[in-house]
């Protein structure tokens, strides 16, 4: 069955409502003309469609969208990238991410936007986790937020488990290991790879391991566990605890075992493991809520669905938020009032009511969502919000070292090199470090 990627019309809002005009702050021209370069995700529909629509509104004006290069490695580099000439105007920002947003917040390579805020009321309207990840020390607001995703789902081929007799619960919760290992099975004997998990140079394991420490050690354990690093902190939770351990060895280690990530799993990065699920060669691929806009663009000769990987001892799985998507202005922009006025169009409640259509959600409390425009594949995700989220933190708080740790130590245990119970001593001596104490 097919999905295809569902039109979208977004709601027209002419600049006048959404503009500020020059008042005490002189933060804002009416009259905007010239050019602006955006480096965001090649994938972000939402924000190509925001510019048409903005530069429709705006003769004179133009937005140049260029695609983020480096991955995850663009964000460490982004005090270089914009202290040159030839920084762009607009950038993509992971907000919030312990160990790389301090670095660029006290570089100063950021405009204070705090005029665009206060102009869309986002102090009130955002979140309260977004408020807190996206205020500095110091009160300044660097970002807007590009809306919010959930990770730690896994997308499966509805197709192909029908046709092997595989039984899946659609938008739940595989009931336990042992039924994870006979749907893998089954795609094994038919050739498949069972589960494309990117564990190469992408941080989809430090969901995997956050979701599973939550469910084998509960919730305010892993509350605990994401400060514990702080500097001068005493821990209340450590990596080395049992519980922790015990999700290290099982989702890692015992599932390896299984074959469940397929062969040679160590070295599948998320070009490849999406690759593989698109082409059918695997079953089921783990990603976040963004990957539906990714389906629907490929127009899939397959129906796709989603589940959450089997609960451990302590808690059900649930679905884990990810509010690191934002964009900034670099200080040294040329066209800054070109720029904060795009970033307000982009953060108006009519602009935001139509990102559920984009399978994104939206950061403001004050949009409801227009379910007539959001895909059935997503609509599923929005309505299993309700009684699968798991806590409401914007899930940035776990230092960048501990997540690339539980990459590595991912693979080095796929592949024998290391123990759930050496991986774990290995973040407990990071959280050390970090600590200072």
């Amino acid at each position: 069955m097919n999905q295809r990627r569902t039109p979208r019309v977004a709601a027209r809002t002419t600049i006048a409502a959404i503009v500020l005009s020059v008042g005490a702050s002189g933060a804002f021209a009416q009259q905007l003309s010239g050019e602006i370069t955006a480096v965001v995700y090649p994938d972000w529909d939402f924000f190509a469609d925001a510019a048409d629509q903005f530069m429709e509104d705006n003769p004179g004006t133009s937005i140049n969208i260029e695609p983020v290069s480096g991955g995850n490695d663009y964000f460490p580099g982004l005090p270089r990238t914009l202290a040159t000439d030839n920084a762009p105007d607009i950038t993509v920002l992971q907000v919030g991410v312990a160990g790389i947003w301090e670095g660029v917040v006290e570089s100063g390579v950021l405009m204070d936007i705090s005029d665009v805020w206060e102009k869309e009321g986002l102090a009130e309207a955002y979140l309260p986790a977004l408020v807190s990840s996206y205020s500095t020390d110091d009160g300044e607001r660097l970002a807007v937020n590009a809306g919010i995703n959930w990770v730690g789902l896994v997308y499966y081929n509805k197709d192909m488990f029908e046709e092997l007799g595989i039984e899946a619960p659609d938008a739940g919760r595989i009931a336990s290991d042992e039924k994870l290992k006979e749907m893998t099975q089954a795609l094994a004997d038919a050739g498949k790879t069972p589960l494309a998990m990117p564990i190469s140079g992408f941080r989809s394991t430090g969901w995997l391991v956050q979701q599973a420490m939550t469910s084998s050690c509960g919730t305010e354990w892993m509350q605990r566990i994401e400060t514990a690093w702080q500097e001068g902190a005493t821990p209340q939770a450590r990596y080395t605890d049992p519980c922790a351990v015990e999700a290290l060895e099982r989702i890692v280690a015992d599932w390896g075992k299984a074959g469940i990530y397929g062969k040679s799993a160590q070295t599948v990065t998320r070009e490849i493991g999406q690759t593989l699920f698109f082409t059918e060669t695997a079953g089921m691929y783990v990603s976040g809520s963004w990957e539906v806009s990714a389906i629907l663009a490929a127009d899939l000769p397959f129906e796709a669905g989603w589940f959450l990987l089997p609960s451990m001892s302590a808690e059900d799985t649930t679905l884990q938020l990810a509010a690191i998507d934002g964009i900034g202005i670099a200080a040294n922009s040329d066209n800054p009032e070109l720029a904060k006025a795009f970033l307000a169009f982009l953060s108006t409640p009519e602009f935001q009511s139509t990102m559920s259509s984009y399978s994104r959600n939206t950061g403001r409390t004050d949009v409801e969502l227009d379910r007539s425009s959001v895909p059935p594949l997503a609509m599923s995700q929005f309505e299993a919000l309700d009684t699968m989220m798991g806590q409401t933190q914007p899930n940035t708080l776990t230092h960048v070292e501990l997540r690339d740790r539980v990459a590595t130590g991912w693979q080095e245990i796929l592949i024998g090199q290391a123990t759930a119970e050496d991986v774990a001593s290995d973040l407990e001596a990071i959280s050390e470090k970090l600590r200072g104490n």
